[in-house]
């Protein structure tokens, strides 16, 4: 005859009825009301203890320091929300803490059981019936060993200790209670911070580095990266790079500002694209008729056409990109001042 066992779990934020502790049968979970978050170890090849393999068989809890020997092993983390349930083989050590103000679950222990599929016509109403484990055991977690003393990873900083480490006992005391004060061992349960945006550290960092003029970073990075040709960062801790504006380019890499174009040139792209500004070529040349001084003094000068000044009377310029008109030779003239560059565009213009 089928032996069953039924218990009622109340429980309140961060509140656990049991500790870690094995059952001596198979128990199907069924989560009622709010959520719990499981702490699940069930036996590995990797056990060599046999006082803790042998205690496995009975109804039994486990204190911090066998904990510390179960988790090196293989340990699963589980939450459950209304309406999940959960398949728990015996010989598994596990334990469950409230994470809403009020989480309600039942628990059903039943001895001849020994998978969920077993136990699937016995209890239809309680586990249903999935394709996909991921479905029913959903928000699996991995756990990972940190040392009592770690030093914060590259991309981000303690907010903890000056020296650039965290204690793991000062972690998220989600992790304290599933794992045991000793050492917390949950991913992100470690009290560094991700560096914000236009900074960087190589880890083992109390605070963030603030990245070079001509260089920038995204959140959390390790380390700052150089701006492209055709941008520029002209200050410290910028977040992104801007593409150079009007009357400018820039050919290299990791500057914090860009090259005004040369006499004879200009540029009109205003910050609109990177590639109409990273070659000294992306400044064009002041077409024949007329000329621009400014030797890369002033970006005012160059940002657009009307920068290129038509040639006044009696002078000529029959190249591009010219920085000067050419006067007429003797004898010869041009009555034209400065109305219209196709009047100026050879030494035919002079009559």
């Amino acid at each position: 005859r089928e032996r069953w066992s039924a218990h009622l779990y109340v429980s309140a934020d961060q509140a656990s009825a049991l500790g870690n502790h094995t059952d001596t049968t198979d128990v199907a979970i069924w989560q009622l009301i709010g959520r719990k978050q499981w702490l699940l170890c069930a036996p590995t090849n990797d056990d060599h203890d046999p006082f803790l393999d042998a205690k496995r068989d009975m109804c039994a809890t486990y204190d911090d320091d066998e904990m510390g020997s179960i988790i090196a092993n293989d340990c699963d983390v589980d939450e459950l929300a209304p309406g999940d349930t959960l398949f728990i083989p015996k010989r598994t050590v596990h334990s469950a803490a409230a994470t809403t103000d009020l989480s309600v679950h039942l628990t059903i222990g039943f001895e001849s059981a020994t998978t969920q599929d077993d136990a699937l016509p016995v209890l239809p109403w309680l586990i249903p019936e999935v394709d996909d484990e991921d479905e029913q055991r959903r928000r699996l977690a991995q756990c990972n060993d940190c040392t009592r003393t770690s030093a914060c990873p590259a991309g981000t900083r303690s907010t903890i200790d000056s020296d650039g480490t965290y204690a793991c006992n000062s972690c998220d005391s989600a992790c304290d209670r599933l794992f045991g004060n000793g050492c917390d061992r949950c991913h992100n349960c470690n009290g560094c911070n991700s560096c914000p945006a236009g900074t960087f550290s190589v880890g083992r960092a109390s605070s963030c580095t603030d990245c070079a003029a001509g260089t920038f970073s995204g959140t959390g990075d390790s380390s700052c990266t150089s701006c492209a040709a055709g941008r520029f960062a002209s200050s410290t801790g910028s977040s992104s790079c801007a593409v150079c504006p009007s009357g400018r380019f820039e050919a290299s890499t990791g500057s914090s500002s860009c090259d005004i174009c040369p006499a004879g040139t200009f540029n009109s792209d205003n910050q609109g694209s990177e590639t109409n500004h990273d070659n000294v070529n992306d400044c064009t040349e002041c077409p024949a008729g007329r000329f621009l001084s400014d030797d890369a003094t002033d970006d005012d000068l160059h940002s657009s056409l009307a920068s290129c000044i038509i040639c006044p009377a009696g002078t000529y310029a029959s190249s591009t990109g010219s920085a000067s008109c050419i006067e007429c030779p003797v004898g010869r003239f041009l009555s034209d001042d400065a109305t219209d560059d196709d009047l100026h565009n050879s030494l035919e213009s002079c009559e």
